[in-house]
């Protein structure tokens, strides 16, 4: 009996099957669960490279975070109950560039668990490096007397120097960053580049007409009645005149003491005359032929200290021009003027326009109207020099105004506006808004507090543009 069990092949196939049944049941359980997992890590994944592109287009850190998982929640929901998250980690390396993202996330198993594997863990990981192309800022400062009310000077300073903490990071030198600032009144100061003005204007300045001093770079509007104050045209295609204030003989800038002062000053004797000059913040003094010519501007350099030091020495002295100085920030960083400027810019800058490795923009603060007044030189001459009523001078420098910044923006530079303090016109703001690249680049700062929430909003754009290069 025992030798016919052995021999006996009766319901051998039916253990086989049942046998084999099993395994493949697992072995189809496996691939099955294997390929739900597969479809968990991709998602995972994707979710991840969705928030690193959202975490790399965030310019302030405090946001970055949040906007990440925002985007990494919003695909992963897509999973639904396949799987559960266990961890999300952003973490960026101390230059700001690198963002690394990783999340793991667990998913319960339909058949493995026939074979003790109840849960399966996947995880994914993603790197994203921030690209910023160079950029080229100058920043148009209004530095008139109304500044100087209820510690606006101060508010713009603090804010404009925030800004440019923000750009730098933690640089004190940026390779790919070139910062200029142009203070304005009713001109605008140049510095000591002697070589930009014109024949007449390099006569004024040999033949001793700024003695007992010297001229101290504020120049005249060119050529107005021809439009050259309206261009980017360099220098040596045509010049300058230096702003020089006549003596008032007895009136408000009376620097030449005198009859006899006066009769050897036209004598050019060089030792007949005083100048009384009072320093003062960012203004040469109070009366001579410099009167009224504020701060030198400062060209495109990539060095931080440099910037915040001459924001610091602007002040708040004379009447308004806001397209005197809008037009010295867009020669400041056109093309045209390329190797010009000298100093801390190279000379191989300014930048080509649309040059696709190079953002270009101009932030612009005025907090009064256009104002061509009847006592103060400007560098339009005087308000008998230009004519006309107050009314209709004023009327044509907001057309000025107009124009130059649909000339810039029509070369791809991006134009901040912003319009700062209780006491500007509907109208400027109107003309302001009108000269922003987009609404959203314009700005209306009535207090103090809100101009530095306006400067941290514009660096963040500012940062935005470099990213999108």
């Amino acid at each position: 009996m025992i030798s016919r069990f052995r021999k006996d092949r009766r319901g051998a196939v039916a253990v086989v099957v049942a046998v084999t049944a099993v395994a493949m049941m697992l072995f189809v359980g496996v691939a099955i669960d294997s390929t739900r997992a597969y479809y968990v890590k991709d998602v995972l994944q994707k979710s991840l490279d969705s928030a690193g592109l959202a975490a790399g287009a965030t310019i302030d850190a405090q946001y970055l975070q949040t906007d990440a998982q925002e985007f990494f929640d919003a695909n992963f929901a897509s999973l639904g109950a396949t799987a559960a998250l266990d961890t999300f980690n952003v973490s960026v390396d101390p230059s700001g560039n690198v963002i690394t993202l990783t999340a793991t996330a667990t998913m319960q198993t339909s058949f493995m668990a026939l074979g003790g594997i109840d849960t399966v863990t996947v995880a994914a990981s993603t790197e994203v490096t921030r690209e910023t192309g160079s950029m080229e800022v100058v920043l148009v400062m209004d530095n008139t007397g109304s500044m100087a009310s209820g510690g606006k000077v101060d508010a713009m300073k603090t804010a404009a120097t925030d800004l440019v903490n923000i750009l730098f990071g933690s640089e004190t030198v940026h390779p790919n960053l070139w910062v200029g600032l142009v203070p304005f009144t009713a001109n605008v100061n140049i510095g000591a580049r002697t070589g930009w003005l014109s024949s007449a204007g390099q006569t004024i300045i040999n033949n001793d007409d700024f003695h007992p001093t010297t001229w101290k770079g504020c120049v005249m509007a060119r050529n107005y009645g021809s439009g050259g104050d309206l261009t980017d045209t360099p220098p040596g295609t045509e010049g300058f005149m230096p702003f020089w204030y006549e003596d008032t003989y007895y009136g408000y800038n009376n620097w030449i003491y005198g009859s006899t002062g006066q009769a050897a000053w036209a004598a050019r004797d060089p030792d007949c005359c005083a100048v009384v000059e009072t320093a003062g913040p960012g203004a040469d003094g109070d009366t001579g032929p410099n009167n009224w010519c504020g701060a030198e501007v400062t060209s495109m350099t990539p060095v931080k200290a440099t910037v915040v030091n001459a924001i610091a020495a602007m002040g708040a002295r004379g009447s308004t021009m806001v397209n005197q100085g809008l037009i010295w920030g867009w020669r400041m960083i056109s093309p045209n003027w390329r190797g010009l400027w000298g100093g801390e810019t190279p000379a191989a800058l300014p930048a080509d326009y649309n040059d696709p490795q190079v953002s270009k923009a101009i932030v612009v603060l005025t907090d009064g109207d256009n104002s061509f007044t009847d006592t103060i030189k400007t560098a339009y001459g005087t308000a008998g020099d230009y004519g006309g009523t107050t009314t209709s001078r004023n009327a044509d420098m907001d057309s000025k105004l107009s124009t130059i910044c649909t000339s810039i923006k029509a070369q791809n530079v991006q134009i901040f506006a912003i319009t700062f303090g209780s006491g500007i016109s509907s109208g400027t703001q109107t003309l302001m808004q009108n000269c922003a690249t987009v609404p959203s680049y314009y700005f209306h700062a009535p207090t103090n507090s809100q101009l530095q929430t306006v400067f941290q909003t514009i660096a963040s754009e500012l940062q935005a543009l470099r990213i999108s290069n």
